[in-house]
């Protein structure tokens, strides 16, 4: 199916960018106004703050069915003690949509390692992303900093607006 400039900007407010001499979509990220420091993100997107209802960023014209929590990992670790009751409950929100995604500030290895600030077992951080995943069926991403967790939410936003194209290509599928 090919999109016109006019289909994308009536249907998902995107614009047409060149890219590598062939016109592809300029998605717009979503990013919930209360946010407080937003991930920056590269010049091949648009972002615009609105208010979204549950977690802290979609695209427009997904907003009612993709949505990714981001969560540095002392958020995280909070999220599985203190603040677990309000944290089920996003998770649970989160659940009802068709693409949830949790973005993690960290790396697995990071969790593993105990590296924040609290008397939490690892495994038990650990054991909660990966329950999230099983039983809520929500994607869980490791993406071990800010940096790479914008560019996760970037190349996310290009594959849903053209599952058969991204702006990232792997150097090589040799295994």
């Amino acid at each position: 199916m090919t999109i016109t400039e006019d289909d994308a900007t009536e249907l998902l407010g995107a614009k047409l960018v060149e890219r590598r001499k062939t016109p592809a979509i300029k998605p717009c990220i979503l990013v919930d106004d209360r946010e407080k420091t937003p991930w920056t993100f590269s010049g091949n997107v648009d972002r615009e703050r609105v208010h979204l209802d549950t977690a802290d960023y979609s695209v427009r014209g997904f907003s009612d069915k993709f949505i990714v929590e981001r969560k540095s990992l002392e958020d995280f670790v909070m999220c599985c003690g203190q603040e677990r009751a309000r944290f089920v409950e996003c998770i649970e929100r989160m659940a009802g949509y068709e693409r949830p995604w949790l973005i993690i500030e960290a790396s697995v290895d990071d969790a593993y390692a105990g590296a924040y600030r609290s008397a939490m077992n690892p495994l038990t951080v650990v054991n909660t992303a990966l329950s999230i995943a099983m039983t809520h069926r929500i994607q869980v991403f490791w993406a071990g900093d800010a940096r790479n967790a914008a560019k996760a939410m970037e190349w996310l936003a290009f594959r849903l607006l053209d599952p058969e194209k991204t702006p990232f290509k792997p150097k090589s599928t040799a295994i």
